[in-house]
């Protein structure tokens, strides 16, 4: 059983699901001609985590997270 879920939504085509497992985790990335963001979703120690990296043309902002009961609590920042 997925203990992730990822849906892409578009208008011009079907809709698209992608599905995570604890072991694997789910990774996505969406992007412009300048612009970045990718983000990983993973389930570590009992708890669910993650990373969401926003990168621009000449720097990125990496925002680590972890979700515990139901609260997103961010665990470090870095930005280059």
């Amino acid at each position: 059983m997925s203990h992730f879920y990822g849906e892409l939504k578009n208008k011009q085509h079907k809709d698209k699901t992608m599905r995570g497992f604890k072991t694997t985790g789910i990774n996505a990335e969406i992007s412009t001609w300048n612009e970045k963001i990718s983000s990983r979703l993973y389930h570590d120690n009992g708890t669910d985590g993650g990373w969401v990296r926003i990168e621009g043309e000449s720097n990125y902002l990496l925002i680590n997270f972890e979700i515990i009961n139901g609260r997103i609590i961010i665990t470090n920042t870095t930005e280059e």
